[in-house]
């Protein structure tokens, strides 16, 4: 409230006096001369400018206020970290050639040969067993065999996932019967003729792991065996669908892995092979 008087009060003591000096000029040019209607007109412009410069800038510094020109203050652009993370390329697809997974004993593996497009996606490969009891699987797709029985394991990618149906039916191993067993020794005695000993030798292979495209084909050479040939070592592959041997020459059928057995009396040896495209 006191300040609404104060500035009433500086109002009427700044607007009054020109409403007095305007009826003063106006009345002396109604009835005094031209030349002294001009000096009257200069001495009130002169009185309100003077005035004006009183109640502008020296009766504010009069209280201690300084008249200041307003600052704009202009925002400031806000300034972002550079983004570090590169940008997300999400899975658009998931195909599996290798098919499903037959394991035969304890402790086999299959390794999951999953094709992911693109090939450069940020999404993370992840790989879970439906029941770790039957087959369990590791982080790079390897399944293992635990115990007998059917699972899937769940291979996902961002939002794509696919399964891969695990089979764990195990050979039993039978020992021969007893009959079997007595006439088996009954011709070993009778028998007049000499037995063919294989020489004895270390087997060995020139590898243990290799990479087959499909389509293709490399021979397994016995390394320091002496006079052994492969035409002499028995040849077997764990998934016929993935490669084939013969006399130790591998031809890649499908992309996925499997294992190459050579064997040559009590001696076996392995080679892992991958097939891919």
């Amino acid at each position: 409230m006191n300040i609404y008087l104060q500035g009433l009060t500086m109002g009427l003591a700044y607007v009054a006096p020109i409403g007095l000096q305007n009826l003063f000029v106006i009345n002396s040019a109604l009835t005094q001369k031209r030349s002294r209607v001009y000096l009257t007109a200069l001495i009130v412009i002169l009185l309100a400018g003077t005035a004006f410069l009183f109640f502008r800038y020296l009766l504010p510094n009069l209280h201690g206020v300084k008249d200041t020109a307003p600052t704009v203050q202009t925002e400031q652009p806000v300034q972002t970290e550079a983004a570090t993370t590169e940008p997300r390329i999400p899975c658009q697809d998931l195909s599996l050639p290798g098919g499903a997974a037959e394991l035969t004993q304890p402790g086999y593996y299959f390794l999951l040969n999953v094709v992911v497009i693109p090939e450069n996606t940020t999404d993370e490969l992840m790989f879970t067993s439906g029941d770790e009891s039957i087959a369990t699987v590791d982080a790079n797709g390897r399944i293992t065999a635990v115990s007998e029985g059917k699972t899937v394991i769940y291979i996902t990618c961002g939002d794509k996932q696919l399964t891969c149906p695990v089979t764990c039916q195990f050979e039993a191993e039978t020992e021969p019967s007893t009959e079997a067993t007595v006439a088996a020794q009954t011709e070993a005695t009778i028998q007049t003729e000499p037995v063919e000993t294989k020489p004895q030798v270390e087997l060995k292979l020139d590898r243990t792991d290799m990479r087959l495209q499909v389509g293709y084909s490399t021979q397994l050479k016995l390394v320091d065996c002496g006079d052994l040939k492969p035409e002499d070592v028995e040849w077997s592959v764990e998934h016929a669908y993935i490669a084939k041997v013969e006399n130790g020459y591998v031809t890649a059928l499908q992309s996925g892995t499997t294992e190459i057995t050579a064997k040559y009396g009590d001696q076996t040896v392995k080679c892992i092979v991958r097939c891919h495209n």
